[in-house]
């Protein structure tokens, strides 16, 4: 079971992505459910509080950095590039809810992470 998941919002999986998969990853125990919304320039995270239920969301603008909590806030991430780099890439930000992997999740082992594409629920 992954320990982090982040959904990049797409105009075809949003309903589902904010509301279906939050309540199915929280009863599963994902630890962090990340919702990247690429066209707003937005993150928001979902992280299970000591009685298994995802609290109020975190919400980061691009502007923001975030400090991820499944490594104890030592890994930072800083929206402003994040984004910059998407846009760079993909041109148009419209164009972004395209990106080819929407689905990632992360594993914590050992004090390791991997990365791989997550499709164990849906």
């Amino acid at each position: 079971r992954p320990d982090l998941i982040v959904e990049i919002l797409s105009p075809s999986s949003t309903k589902r992505d904010i509301k279906d998969k939050r309540r199915l990853y929280q009863r599963y125990g994902i630890k962090e459910y990340w919702i990247v919304d690429p066209v707003n320039k937005r993150v928001d995270i979902y992280k299970l509080n000591k009685d298994k239920i995802y609290d109020f969301p975190e919400i980061y603008a691009e502007d923001d950095k975030i400090k991820v909590g499944i490594f104890n806030d030592e890994l930072e991430i800083d929206l402003a590039v994040i984004f910059a780099e998407w846009l760079e890439r993909y041109g148009n930000i419209q164009h972004i809810t395209n990106f080819s992997i929407s689905l990632l999740s992360i594993s914590t082992c050992l004090g390791t992470a991997s990365i791989a594409p997550f499709n164990g629920f849906w």
